[in-house]
């Protein structure tokens, strides 16, 4: 149970920082040109949010929260 949480955990922390941040840098200055870059990291942070809430959704009945 603690290795399942931690290995969530991790999966977060590598999809922010890493596949997010590089899919939103790359791809909104295509979409909205400069003011992309600035809002990739907005972004990027959404999306980890988004994944998140996915997995307090998916674990909420093993886990016993929500």
């Amino acid at each position: 149970r603690q290795r399942q949480m931690c290995i969530r955990d991790r999966a977060i922390s590598f999809l922010r920082t890493l596949l997010f941040q590089v899919v939103s840098i790359l791809t909104l200055p295509l979409i909205i040109g400069v003011d992309g870059i600035w809002l990739a990291v907005v972004a990027a942070e959404a999306m980890a949010l988004v994944c998140t809430g996915v997995f307090v959704v998916r674990g909420r009945k093993r886990y016993g929260y929500l």
